[in-house]
């Protein structure tokens, strides 16, 4: 009996251990239910929406840009974009097979989509970014039949003037490697930023804020429906100085209509109180639409390997010596260094000579006896020779970088160049060699070491013609309240240059007489240039373009009351009086509406 007990005592214990066991389990699941119910059940639904959920960005709409009479220069047109959802790429090359047969794809390119399945961004696919009407219209019958398929209307950038505001529009493509490291959004397949021009130049400006669009999916990645959507923020639309008219004007002028001829050339006028650029034509140019919507490999080599090469924009990035423009730069350094004055008088004899070597006039009868402004008039090199001696390059180069030659000028595009102005340490500490003499003489006519851009020579112009520190700018500045900062240059002394400039075109003696604008009130200054491309002296060679000597001219208009500056540079075009002057009369009556 005593045995009996013992045992039904063990089972009792035991059974009430393992109740205690079983309970002390109940509790901890009950326990932990409520923890993740109660206490963690907010955190874990918000996993639960994320996890039905997919975040899909919303490319913003560019900004567009317009001229300062609110002509459209670079615009959006919708277009239709063909997506894959690859989330399930099973079902996804299943679903691609059919569409590359419906859409009659290249097997390469199909190949190249099958490769991409499984590595796309945000596990989607871009099938096509530029869907015709009859595409569009295959898939969406055949849309209940390829699940994943989505079709998108997106923006593509369009620029109505094409050729005539190439350069200063510029175009959009894809990112580059180095952006797209930096800005995830970059790697999406149809966003695009600015690669040239004002496109590129003021890029964070057009680019407007991306939004999102939160999709639901079911269990195996596939989109059900769209939940919300932030549309993201528009582009600023950007207003330029730029008058749209007269920049075509320019073009058909310097390029012919449609901008394809082969010559090579690069004007830019400035409206002289604000520094807004009026008009900028580089020459030969280009379609920009042609690049967006997809250029051939062939026409893109075309471009490529054209020598006078189109999709440069000649007016900020390519130097050439100034040539006899640069006397106006001499003239003042002289006048405010006091070696020369107004009525100071050297006599040209076609020469002079130097450590036995003779440096030229381009008038090699000489131009007798002459006071300043009657140099500028006749362009006499003698004269700016003897004015140099004196001067020395140290204060040449100290004028030419206060009339903005030698430095960046600060205009919103990529790819300007600063141009050089040598002096004494410059060659130094390029070359390890002392300055010549001989050196200072080419300088002070423009030759020798000096290169500048033809925005460059335009702010020249403009500061000569205001004695203010002039900044050329593409976006439009209102006139009221804007003001530049004075060149401290003697009032007098601009004078005395400019009334110089006046004779060079109004004068029976200047050099571009011909080019005159008899309307009262609308006479314009200039000063124009020669610029020797190869050894000889102003030899021009018929036929031989490529060793012809390069055309330029800087002026500015009206002459009593400066409102704008020009310059005009013709590459090969050979004499500054014949080729680039002629182009700079034209433009400066119609901005000043005579033409």
């Amino acid at each position: 009996m005593r045995k009996v007990l013992l045992h039904q005592q063990g089972i009792n214990r035991r059974a009430l251990l393992i109740g205690g066991a079983q309970m002390l389990l109940l509790g901890g699941l009950a326990g932990r239910m409520y923890y993740l119910q109660v206490r963690e059940g907010s955190r874990y639904r918000t996993l639960s929406e994320d996890n039905r959920m997919r975040l899909l960005p919303i490319l913003p709409e560019r900004g567009v840009i317009v001229d300062r009479n609110n002509v459209l220069l670079a615009g959006n047109t919708p277009r239709h974009e063909l997506w894959l959802d690859t989330a399930n790429q099973d079902k996804a090359l299943v679903v691609l097979a059919e569409l590359s047969h419906l859409l009659a794809l290249p097997e390469e390119e199909h190949q190249k989509m099958v490769e991409a399945i499984g590595h796309t961004e945000n596990e989607q696919l871009l099938i096509s970014d530029r869907l015709t009407w009859d595409a569009l219209t295959k898939v969406e019958v055949r849309r209940p039949e390829l699940p994943g398929v989505r079709i998108e209307t997106a923006r593509e950038r369009h620029y109505p003037l094409g050729y005539a505001t190439a350069h200063i529009t510029g175009y959009v493509g894809p990112a580059s490697k180095e952006q797209a490291a930096k800005n995830r959004l970059y790697r999406y397949p149809g966003f695009r930023v600015g690669k040239t021009g004002v496109e590129a130049g003021l890029e964070e400006t057009l680019q407007g804020q991306a939004g999102i669009r939160r999709l639901e999916v079911d269990a195996l990645g596939t989109m059900v429906r769209e939940i919300s959507s932030d549309p993201g923020t528009k582009g600023t639309r950007l207003w330029l100085g730029v008058d749209s008219e007269l920049q075509r004007y320019a073009m058909e002028i310097l390029a012919g209509k449609g901008g394809k001829k082969t010559e090579s050339a690069a004007m830019v006028i400035l409206d002289i109180p604000t520094g807004d650029v009026l008009a900028m034509a580089s020459v030969p140019s280009y379609d920009p639409n042609q690049i967006v919507q997809g250029i051939s490999a062939a026409d893109w080599s075309t471009l490529t390997s054209n020598p006078d090469a189109p999709l440069l924009n000649k007016t900020i990035a390519m130097q050439y010596p100034p040539g006899s423009t640069f006397k106006l730069v001499t003239a003042l350094a002289g006048l405010e260094a006091g070696v020369v004055r107004e009525n100071t008088v050297h006599e040209c004899r076609g020469h002079i000579e130097l450590g036995g070597q003779e440096f030229h006039c381009w008038n090699r009868d000489g131009h007798g006896h002459l006071n300043l402004p009657q140099a500028i008039a006749k362009s006499c090199n003698v004269y700016f020779y003897q004015v140099a001696q004196q001067l020395g390059i140290d204060r040449i180069a100290e004028m030419a970088r206060r009339l903005g030659l030698g430095a960046l000028t600060g205009i919103q595009m990529p790819g300007e160049k600063a141009g050089l102005v040598p002096d004494s340490a410059w060659k130094r500490k390029i070359m390890g060699q002392s300055w010549f003499q001989g050196e200072t003489l080419h300088a002070a006519i423009g030759q020798g070491y000096l290169l500048a851009t033809p925005i460059q020579l335009a702010v020249m112009v403009a500061r000569v013609a205001s004695g203010q520190k002039i900044m050329p700018g593409m976006v439009h500045q209102d006139q009221a309240g804007h003001a530049f900062s004075s060149l401290d240059i003697r009032p007098r002394h601009l004078e005395i240059v400019r009334r110089g400039m006046g004779m060079v075109v109004n004068s029976a003696e200047g050099t571009a007489y011909h080019l005159r604008i008899p309307e009262v009130g609308y006479a314009m200054g200039g000063k124009t240039g020669t610029v020797q491309t190869h050894a000889g002296h102003y030899k021009q060679l018929p036929g031989k373009r490529a060793l012809r000597h390069h055309a330029v001219f800087v002026g500015f208009a009206p002459l009593e009351a400066p409102r704008y500056a020009i310059s005009v540079l013709i590459e090969h075009g050979g004499y500054g009086a014949s080729a680039a002057g002629p182009v700079a009369r034209k433009l400066l009556r119609k901005v000043q509406g005579l033409a």
